[in-house]
């Protein structure tokens, strides 16, 4: 889901021409992503919607027009990266969080699903070191922040996490 919107309003800013829509199922989530586009004046550009099934996916891909589509659905992923259900996502660039902790054969199936249209790269986590946060700037506070610094960066997710950032071979 778009969350609070990180992705979505980081998008929006980066390309000014292009019409981002994301997707919430949480009611809070989609409160507070309307609150933060009216806070950076991007929501005329950004479109809120609630659940993504197959069908919303598939009336968000543009006919046909180049299409980004960034993926946090927490294990859904497998269903909604299904391309015989979702026609347009063959041309799209797709940059999806695998979840491998929900289903640890989803890595897999999106893999055998999408390399026959596309390009894939893994991009995995790595090891956070203490150099990696400038802040703060006090060293021993930095040591003594570093364990909590590391846990919020990783998300608090339960291990190593990986993405696919697929373009399309066409």
């Amino acid at each position: 889901g778009a969350g609070e919107g990180y992705y979505a309003l980081g998008c929006a800013m980066l390309w000014p021409q292009a019409t981002v829509t994301a997707f919430e199922s949480s009611e809070e989530g989609r409160r507070f992503l309307a609150r933060n586009l009216e806070l950076n004046g991007l929501q005329s550009r950004v479109k809120i919607f609630g659940h993504c099934g197959e069908e919303q996916l598939r009336a968000a891909m543009f006919n046909g027009q180049r299409s980004l589509v960034f993926m946090d659905a927490e294990g859904a992923e497998g269903k909604l990266l299904g391309r015989a259900n979702v026609p347009g996502l063959e041309n799209a660039h797709i940059i999806v969080e695998i979840h491998d902790f929900v289903d640890d054969r989803l890595g897999e199936t999106i893999s055998l699903r999408l390399r026959s249209s596309h390009v894939i790269e893994e991009v995995r986590t790595r090891t956070r070191t203490f150099w990696d946060f400038p802040e703060p700037r006090a060293l021993w506070r930095r040591l003594w922040l570093l364990p909590y610094l590391k846990q919020y960066a990783n998300e608090l997710r339960p291990g190593p996490m990986r993405w696919f950032c697929c373009s399309p071979i066409s």
